[in-house]
Parts: structure tokens; C-alpha cells; sequence
């Protein structure tokens, strides 16, 4: 399905429209009724036709196994069931016994909260809760549009869960904008509070390409300080209706992280010499694509056995097209007398998911290739 507002006059929605792909509708789809399951289709891109973007809070785990809280911090608990898949996440699965019934319902915060905040009824927000902030770099000034921001109930962390990417109201056209604003909260409720990257597909708010670590708000011990700011230590927020909480969160960010746009290339350079293919090199080309080249850059954008076997001299871990402005990091730093360029949970651009690999580079020409998990 797809859809877009069209018109509109002021404030007002005057028009928008909407296609549906019934072709798509499974053949064994007839339970409880004709296409049920591809009955979550209907609402989200109606989400859309009215002004509703693209979220993620559960969906994420559920298609490809996100983190239930800030990534290597452990789980907040619970396993989410396909009836708490987000009605306005960017997937819906119509598969018989999959999650596209279930989408079709619009009864989990994620999605009751933001069409409030377009459409509210007298007295919206403040009959609940609401936990605003901004999104700094670790100087605590600069601003970050295109965080994905997520606040879960400590005593239903599935069920009870709203998010937001920073600056979804501006979209950053108007500069930096770090605001992010989640209403709808249980009064009386602990939520904590974590910077989430997106894992896959389009977002209206384009998800940031600043490569930083998923972390919780943890109160005044939260900095820009990756080495004192702990990312799995969390402060409980206890919200009050109509009284909002404030909570800016400085991202940790990796320095030996390196941001790479889809199809581009960085030079890094490296602590020491490496003799590769009969010239001696101080500096690598490290590419999107899963690879590196030595003495000059490729982008890798002719991506077959030809383009691979041109070019300047490479080490490929990977030969693919990756997208790494849509999720996961990639680091070059020195370990253990070695330098290691790694690729961390980087989707690719036909199958999603996240690529995991490693290319080390030892002082005496050789090399290694390690994987570990590949789409």
C-alpha cells in the first residue's frame, strides 16, 4: 500500500489518497474472514492519507530482533507478541498467523499518541503524562534531528510504550532540531527513557547518519562523556498528568566511529605501514559497500565479480550493497597492536536486517576476515 495527503488549506486536511496492492492478499488468507490479515494494510496507510509517519518501538523487535531497551543493556523483559506490533510500523507481514491482523487495530500507545497529538480532543495532552527533551550532540548544544527516541513503562514495557524521531515536527528543515515530545504516558507510571536507532526501512523524518551508542536518560548523570556517562544505567521517570518531564539526553558517540553515507567512502589512516599487493600503504579507503581499497577510493557502486576484481587493490568482507545511513555502526580503531575496521549491525539494502563483520589488518601484510552475522 501507499498514500499521501494531497491538499490542504491552512490547518485543514482537505485531501489525500491512498492505493492498496490486492494482489498481495494470500490465498490461504480466510480466517476469520477474507484478507484479514492483510487487514493491517487499511489503517496504516490511512495512518499516512491523515498525517501519521512511520514509528518504531516493537516492530523492530519483532522483524528483526532489536533490542527491548538500549542495545547490549539487556532486556527490559517480555517477548512481544504480535498483537503489540505498532499499526504504523513500516512492515506489516499480511502472512496468515503473522502480525497483519493484528496491525489493523489501533490500540497501542504508539499509535494513540500521535494521532491525538494531530487530532486532540479537549484537554489532550495534559489528561496523561508527557516526557519532553532534546537530543545534543556531546557538546550539549548542537542539536540532532532523527533519533529515535523510546519511553517504556518499567511495569509493562511492551504494552505500554510511546516514541518519536527528534525533530519529527520540523523534519530539520528549518536547522538542527533535536525536540522530541511523548504524550499519552500512564500517570503515576515509571518510564525509562533511551536513544534507539532505526534498524529499517523509510521514515518522513530521515533517521540521523551520526553513528552513536543506544543509551538510557540517567538523570544528572547523563553527559557527552562516553567513559563516564554509563549507557545501561537508568533513572526511572514517574510522570504526572499535565505536568511535563524533562529530559535531554547527550549522545555517546564512538570516536572511532565513522560516518559513511550509502555508496561513500572515508580515508582513515593507520598506525602503521601496511605492505599489501607490492606498495606500502598509510592509509586506507573504507567503503559503505563492505570493503577497503588501498591508494585510492571506489565506492563500489558496480557491485559484480568485474567491479570486484577492478579497481584498486581491495580486501573485501563484504560485497554488497549496504546501508549504513539506515542503521548500525562502522568503527576503524587500533586493537591489540592491529587496526580493525568493523561493521556493526549495518543493513543491506534489499534484505534489511543488520551485517556484522570485521576486516583486521596486521603490521606484516596479512589479514583477516571475520563474520558473523550476514543477510
Amino acid at each position: 500500500g501507499i498514500a499521501s495527503p494531497e491538499f490542504s488549506e491552512a490547518d485543514t486536511l482537505l485531501e489525500s489518497w491512498a492505493v492498496f496492492n490486492g494482489s498481495l492478499i494470500d490465498a490461504g488468507d480466510t480466517s476469520p474472514f477474507p484478507g484479514a490479515t492483510f487487514a493491517g494494510v487499511y489503517p496504516h496507510e490511512i495512518g499516512h492519507a491523515i498525517n501519521l509517519a512511520h514509528t518504531q518501538t516493537n516492530g523492530a523487535i519483532i522483524f528483526f530482533g532489536d533490542d527491548i531497551g538500549a542495545s547490549g543493556c539487556g532486556s527490559l523483559g517480555g517477548s512481544p507478541a504480535h498483537s503489540q506490533t505498532e499499526t504504523m510500523y513500516p512492515f506489516i507481514d499480511p502472512t496468515p498467523g503473522s502480525t497483519g491482523l493484528y496491525q489493523a487495530t489501533v490500540d497501542l500507545a504508539d499509535d494513540m499518541a500521535p494521532l491525538s497529538d494531530i487530532y486532540p480532543t479537549a484537554g489532550w495532552p495534559n489528561t496523561a503524562g508527557t516526557i519532553t527533551g532534546r537530543i545534543l550532540l556531546p557538546d550539549g548544544v548542537t542539536e540532532v534531528t532523527g533519533v529515535n527516541v523510546i519511553a517504556r513503562n518499567l511495569a509493562d514495557p511492551l504494552g505500554d510504550a510511546v516514541s518519536a524521531l527528534s525533530g519529527d515536527f520540523t523534519q530539520g528543515a528549518l536547522g538542527d532540531d533535536g525536540l522530541y515530545t511523548l504524550n499519552g504516558l500512564t500517570p503515576g507510571a515509571d518510564y525509562v527513557v533511551y536513544v534507539d536507532r532505526i534498524e529499517d526501512g523509510g521514515f518522513s523524518t530521515p533517521p540521523t547518519g551520526i553513528g552513536f551508542l543506544e543509551e538510557y536518560w540517567n538523570g544528572t548523570g547523563e553527559s557527552g562523556d562516553i567513559d563516564a556517562d554509563t549507557a545501561c544505567a537508568y533513572v526511572p521517570i514517574t510522570v504526572q498528568a499535565g505536568v511535563p518531564v524533562q529530559a535531554d539526553i547527550l549522545l555517546n558517540i564512538d570516536p572511532s566511529t565513522l560516518v559513511i553515507s550509502n555508496d561513500g567512502a572515508i580515508q582513515v589512516p593507520l598506525p602503521f605501514p601496511f605492505p599489501f599487493c607490492g606498495e606500502t600503504y598509510d592509509s586506507v579507503w573504507v567503503a559503505a559497500n563492505g570493503f577497503v581499497t588501498f591508494g585510492e577510493v571506489d565506492y563500489g557502486l558496480n557491485l559484480n565479480p568485474a567491479g570486484l576484481l577492478g579497481g584498486p587493490p581491495r580486501i573485501a568482507g563484504l560485497w554488497s550493497d549496504l546501508t549504513p545511513e539506515s542503521g548500525g555502526s562502522i568503527t576503524a580503531r587500533e586493537i591489540g597492536g592491529n587496526f580493525v575496521v568493523s561493521f556493526t549491525g549495518v543493513p543491506e539494502y534489499l534484505f534489511g536486517g543488520g551485517n556484522t563483520f570485521a576486516i583486521t589488518l596486521r603490521p606484516d601484510g596479512t589479514h583477516k576476515i571475520t563474520l558473523a552475522t550476514l543477510t
